[in-house]
């Protein structure tokens, strides 16, 4: 039987549109895999084209976890995947198959591999001082004090990454204890490592096949599936439609854009996200694939033989 204190879970993933439910798949026809869902959209229920949810086709050939286990008027957070994907793993381990995470949300990633903690709610005064001194003196002076206080937390953040570069500095100014600390001192929940295999496609041919699937997304019925939740009474209060797709689509029956404009809007959205998560990867240690899944799984099937070879002993 394998030992769970030393295997490493595998992780597939990368950005939006780059293939990774197709090589997912692939490998599940050649192993016992079961796999676990890394989109912090896919979890809701009735949101299943804008969110690219596996086919019920594809779900009945591979057993799928922790997607439409929520309704879109739910929370669901990275601590709670956590939780759930630390249940799953021994459940899939005594039924002699392999977890295999896949999913582009790299926050949830993160919160297994480095685990969480809990700073607090930053008071308001705080973040309009720093909003005050971002309009006031730009980004690089913050950069420049975050690099003051938390060197460890300025080097491994990108000097433009504005979002991540005010949440460490609004934790040391609202608890006097530097980010980098705050995380050494947080015991990881996740009681296992990671193998990440990350997908980086060529970014021009990423953007293509986004825009191709938002137009396939159009004809299989997006606006229908909008309209539907909005009729079942979920709206832009709810964080589930804030997704791209969901919101250019209440923005169109709002008429506060057209259609074509619409479909542009979530295209470049879409676009902007995935530069998002490329950015993001790139700070991950771990095995790096192209879009070719024929390579990808030669690159794979010897991590799955041996994991495979594991569970059975």
């Amino acid at each position: 039987m394998i030992n769970n204190s030393k295997i490493k879970i595998p992780v597939l993933t990368g950005p939006t549109g780059s293939g990774k439910t197709a090589i997912a798949l692939a490998l599940a026809e050649k192993f016992p895999i079961e796999i676990i869902s890394v989109d912090s959209r896919q979890v809701y229920r009735h949101m299943n084209i804008g969110t690219a949810k596996p086919t019920p086709t594809e779900m009945e050939r591979v057993p799928h976890h922790l997607i439409d286990i929520r309704n879109p008027d739910d929370d669901f957070n990275a601590g709670q995947f956590v939780d759930e994907v630390t249940r799953l793993v021994p459940e899939i381990f005594n039924r002699k198959a392999v977890p295999l995470l896949v999913g582009g949300t790299a926050m949830y990633i993160w919160a297994l591999e480095e685990g969480l903690f809990n700073a607090g709610e930053t008071p308001q005064e705080i973040k309009d001082d720093l909003n005050g001194q971002f309009s006031e003196k730009g980004l690089d002076f913050l950069y420049a004090e975050l690099s003051k206080v938390d060197t460890e937390t300025a080097e491994r953040l990108h000097p433009n990454d504005k979002q991540r570069i005010m949440r460490a500095l609004e934790i040391f100014y609202a608890t006097g204890k530097p980010l980098s600390i705050w995380k050494k001192e947080t015991q990881k929940s996740f009681p296992y490592d990671l193998q990440k295999y990350i997908i980086t496609p060529d970014r021009e041919l990423l953007y293509e096949k986004i825009n191709h699937r938002v137009d396939e997304m159009i004809l299989a019925g997006l606006e229908a599936e909008v309209k539907k939740l909005l009729d079942m009474g979920y709206s832009l209060k709810h964080n589930a439609l804030k997704s791209v797709g969901y919101q250019e689509v209440i923005a169109y029956f709002n008429r506060e854009l057209d259609r074509e404009p619409m479909i542009e809007e979530i295209k470049k959205n879409s676009r902007r996200y995935a530069k998002r998560q490329m950015t993001w990867f790139r700070k991950y240690a771990g095995i790096v694939l192209n879009s070719d899944k024929k390579g990808n799984l030669t690159a794979m099937e010897g991590f799955f033989k041996n994991f495979t070879a594991d569970l059975h002993r």
